[in-house]
């Protein structure tokens, strides 16, 4: 029995959607399916935003009309306590900026409502703030 090459074509055209060269964790390339299948509106992908100090910072996600900040937390983002207390100090430039936060793990993402359902919640806070 012969296979057709274009079997499951259709598949492979449907993920290839979701690819971009900028998403640079599995955690990150998840998330950015489900937003792109959400409706909401999508975010930039690895951008600079500066904190209160003038510092610039990048971020996984960000959507400047909400002035929110998404990132994606796997479980080798933060090695030692040192990176812990850099990433706090980090949140707090960039929230002392006027940017909004909403944060995510696996265990997030694996429930697609839940995790959509806070971005929106994130996005609709901001709007009326």
């Amino acid at each position: 029995m012969s296979r057709s090459p274009r079997r499951g074509l259709r598949h492979v055209l449907q993920a290839l959607a979701f690819v971009d060269p900028r998403l640079e964790t599995p955690l990150e390339a998840i998330s950015w399916c489900h937003l792109c299948r959400s409706g909401l509106p999508l975010p930039l992908l690895q951008q600079w935003v500066t904190g209160a100090s003038g510092r610039r910072y990048r971020v996984d996600f960000f959507w400047p009309e909400f002035h929110l900040i998404g990132e994606a937390d796997g479980a080798m983002k933060y090695r030692s306590a040192a990176d812990v207390m850099a990433e706090k100090d980090r949140h707090a430039d960039l929230g002392d900026a006027g940017h909004g936060f909403v944060r995510w793990t696996w265990s997030d993402a694996w429930m697609t409502q839940v995790f959509l359902g806070r971005i929106e919640q994130a996005m609709n806070a901001a709007a009326r703030s």
